[in-house]
């Protein structure tokens, strides 16, 4: 099924049954992004991840790694979220995937999509939804520099859709990740969870 999602959006997937065969795939030719299944026993979703991080490493390479949970993976998610890229979750949803992707692709546009044609507002949304995913991430782990850029980036994008109430949101956090206008933990909080509201809001 990702594969075909994959395929859809103009991209050529390798496709390998593990983590020891897709570090045997990375010896031929780098891949631009690698999208693991966060599933199985919990000491061999670990070795899996070490295992891309070591081989990073040791290619002085930073090919992103991003995750796909379910139910059942979202304890090691949390474990392991320092080492990953980024997060998907099932079922997967083809804006969700595009936004993420294209944080390191060039995508083509969508099918039936004139060039300049801008995105439908369902998958305007993904955009902004994945980079506040993404602050959130680096929130948890205090990245100060990841938490200025997603914050940076879900303003841009409120910007460009005309959510002025969003963009102020996003603007207040990535003042207060820069040390301009600091805000107390729950005050982020509330911050956020008000910029999910007027995003929401934005769509209805």
């Amino acid at each position: 099924m990702l594969a075909g999602q994959l395929k859809a959006l103009g991209l050529d997937p390798l496709t390998v049954p593990d983590s020891l065969a897709a570090l045997n795939a990375t010896d031929f030719k780098a891949p631009d992004v690698i999208l693991m299944a966060l599933e199985g026993q919990d000491a061999a979703v670990y070795q899996a991840v070490l295992r891309f991080t070591r081989a990073n490493l040791a290619m002085r390479a930073r090919i992103p790694l991003v995750a796909i949970v379910g139910q059942g993976g979202e304890t090691w998610r949390r474990a392991l979220d320092s080492r990953l890229d980024g997060v998907l979750r099932k079922p997967l949803r083809p804006e969700e995937l595009y936004a993420t992707l294209a944080r390191w692709l060039t995508l083509p546009p969508l099918t039936g999509q004139a060039q300049d044609e801008p995105f439908p507002p369902r998958w305007c949304r993904a955009f902004i939804e994945v980079d506040i995913q993404e602050y959130e991430r680096a929130l948890a782990r205090q990245d100060t520099s990841n938490m200025v850029r997603f914050a940076h980036r879900a303003k841009g994008a409120a910007i460009a859709l005309h959510a002025n109430r969003a963009a102020e949101l996003a603007d207040r956090l990535e003042l207060a990740a820069r040390g301009y206008a600091p805000l107390a933990p729950d005050e982020i909080e509330h911050t956020l969870a008000a910029l999910k509201v007027a995003i929401a809001r934005h769509f209805e």
